[in-house]
């Protein structure tokens, strides 16, 4: 049985080397999870090679080696590796000697990812001097929230805000361009109308795996059922016409969360009931952003779409259930209502969805121009 399981991973495993990688590819994509906004966007005429990094695949041509070994064997990174613990070092620094190498091979003019916050892209990026890497943003890096410290070459960045909040985590960045969320915009822009379905939208922040351990989660998970019982409440109040839509589909190894004893629609259904409407999120973004499009208003408590919504014209809240500022510091601070002031906060929610009815089309029409602005942009800079 042994035996048989042994020559069943080496045979996997062997599946997955590769002795051949075609080489001059103009534009490396780095990361094979999201890559339509990106291929979209570059010229038809352009060589493209999209590098497999979440799972095991190894390129072996005498060029990847030697890059690689010539990468791993530089006295700063064998400092690195000691002082970041012996085993995990060696196995860190080895993936980034290997995607050098793999990098080296293909040769691009170009490497682009939206793996912002991956520190293995800007150790890449310092590497390489000739070739330009652009890191693409793809969710809000709040100070709280982001451990690691990143490096980057290229930033492109949702707001201008971005800059000095990365500054203050210790990011370093060569250079930084604000134009809005790629993924946002290349919805926003392929939008026909904006056909309204409900005076709000809540847009879930679903977040508990880490009940038992972290205090971020608790306060999480203790803060949103606050505001969405507020909600559920103003809903029957003021009779909106409201939705829920989830973080996560059902498959999502994060719909369920065994720390908090039920899934995520469950926890709605507690609170809202059994006939409140809930929109699953099967394409996760792309879902998010067209239900925004349809609303009056949309509202969470901690979700970067929010932020998305406003940048292109939408009215978006975040609704600050927390017992201070703490996790909301970095968002801009007209979209932040505090429920200090419950009044102020249902006021402020009755004012935006008026507003939306008012100027439906002109919001639609502003949304397709900025989503424009932005697509145009990220086109000039990656061509």
């Amino acid at each position: 049985m042994f035996i048989k399981n042994l020559y069943k991973n080496l045979k996997k495993y062997f599946k997955n080397i590769d002795f051949n990688l075609n080489k001059d590819n103009e534009i490396v994509i780095y990361d094979e999870v999201i890559t339509d906004p990106i291929l979209d966007c570059i010229s038809p005429y352009k060589k493209v090679y999209i590098m497999k990094i979440r799972e095991f695949n190894i390129i072996l041509t005498f060029k990847v080696i030697f890059t690689a070994l010539r990468y791993f064997l530089r006295r700063e990174i064998i400092l690195e590796v000691i002082k970041n613990n012996l085993r995990n070092g060696i196995l860190c620094y080895s993936k980034d000697a290997l995607h050098a190498g793999i990098i080296n091979q293909l040769n691009p003019k170009t490497v682009i990812s939206f793996l912002d916050n991956n520190p293995r892209f800007g150790r890449l990026s310092f590497y390489f001097k000739n070739i330009k890497f652009i890191a693409i943003q793809n969710g809000m890096r709040l100070r709280w929230y982001e451990k690691m410290k990143c490096n980057h070459d290229i930033y492109l960045a949702f707001t201008n805000n971005e800059e000095k909040i990365l500054k203050k985590s210790g990011w370093q960045i060569r250079e930084i361009h604000s134009i809005g969320s790629v993924s946002a915009a290349r919805i926003f822009i392929s939008l026909k109308e904006r056909n309204l379905k409900r005076d709000l939208l809540i847009v879930s922040s679903w977040w508990s795996s880490d009940l038992d351990k972290d205090v971020n989660c608790i306060n999480h998970y203790n803060a949103m059922k606050k505001m969405n019982i507020f909600l559920n409440d103003l809903i029957i109040k003021n009779n909106y016409s409201a939705e829920i839509i989830l973080r996560n589909n059902r498959k999502s190894d994060d719909f369920y969360s065994k720390e908090a004893g039920l899934n995520e629609e469950e926890f709605y259904r507690k609170i809202y009931g059994d006939n409140f409407s809930i929109i699953e999120n099967k394409t996760y973004r792309k879902d998010v952003y067209e239900e925004i499009n349809s609303s009056d208003l949309s509202v969470s408590l901690l979700t970067t779409s929010i932020l998305e919504g406003h940048i292109y014209g939408h009215n978006c809240l975040y609704l600050n259930f927390f017992n201070s500022n703490y996790y909301h510091e970095d968002f801009p601070k007209e979209i932040v209502i505090s429920s200090k002031n419950k009044l102020l906060m249902e006021l402020k929610i009755q004012e935006k969805i008026k507003d939306s009815k008012k100027r439906r089309a002109e919001i639609f029409s502003i949304s397709k121009e900025k989503a424009f602005h932005t697509i145009d942009n990220f086109k000039k800079i990656i061509n």
